[in-house]
């Protein structure tokens, strides 16, 4: 089952349908004048990437909408989506409940996230 916490709110949906995650490389490499290149590393970030969930109706698609628009930040838990949990805030972007064409019944929320 998957829960989503911030304090002592707790958002569950009926399932994560994907959730995409990239990790910048902390590698930037230089182009030297001489025709060489410098790297340098400074370690790799934090994940970001968009979680999109699967709920019950248009009444709890709202509610979701109004769950993330508190500051956060918010813990995931899904053991069958990520090994442990994932704690973020959300990332730029917008939060925008639509209608899911597959099921035309459920409803999906896509949330941006950047890891903490």
């Amino acid at each position: 089952m998957t829960t989503i916490t911030t304090g002592t709110a707790t958002l569950t949906p009926l399932l994560v349908l994907s959730c995409s995650t990239a990790r910048p490389t902390g590698v930037t490499v230089h182009q030297l004048a001489a025709g060489g290149v410098a790297v340098t590393a400074t370690g790799t970030g934090k994940r970001s990437g968009v979680i999109t969930l699967l709920l019950l109706d248009a009444a709890a698609a709202v509610a979701a909408q109004n769950f993330f628009a508190t500051v956060g930040p918010f813990t995931l838990v899904d053991p069958g989506v990520l090994t442990g949990k994932l704690t973020f805030v959300l990332g730029e972007g917008e939060l925008e409940p639509e209608l899911d064409p597959d099921t035309q019944l459920r409803w999906t929320l896509a949330a941006p996230y950047q890891e903490v």
